[in-house]
């Protein structure tokens, strides 16, 4: 008798765009860490989203980001919606998002100002306090509650 493996489809647990490392920490956390020195351009955003989605598919999720103090957006990036595309489906539960710079921080205000999101967001300089934030966010969302 032939034994026939049903086919497989492997995720992979970390992926490097010229952007960012995103690293799924667990099956409802993908960490994205910015490179130093980057500018965010529309079409690289667009790599980190791809990436994003096909890290995680169709769970549910949050996303804990880290933004350098030396990270800069062209105007064209912040005019897009970049999470627009899949929004409504409603798979990222929460974001924080953690920038090393009070220009940066106020411009990713700005951004959500413009572009609004249906999940939770976290925005600070404060890496632990991000942290502690989306650990309450995920035991909040699941379905225990613990």
């Amino acid at each position: 008798m032939d034994l026939i493996a049903p086919a497989m489809t492997i995720v992979p647990t970390v992926v490097e765009t010229p952007l960012a490392t995103l690293r799924c920490a667990r099956p409802d956390l993908l960490e994205i860490e910015y490179r130093t020195g980057v500018v965010f351009t529309p079409h690289e955003v667009a790599q980190v989203q791809a990436a994003r989605r096909q890290m995680m598919g169709e769970r549910h999720y949050a996303t804990f980001s880290v933004i350098p103090d030396d990270a800069d957006f062209t105007l064209a990036t912040l005019q897009e919606d970049h999470s627009a595309a899949d929004r409504g489906k409603g798979k990222v539960l929460a974001s924080a998002i953690v920038v090393h710079s009070a220009m940066i921080e106020r411009l990713t205000h700005v951004y959500f100002k413009h572009h609004p999101q249906l999940q939770h967001l976290l925005i600070t300089d404060n890496e632990a306090e991000a942290r502690a934030w989306i650990e309450e966010q995920l035991r909040m969302a699941s379905p225990t509650g613990s």
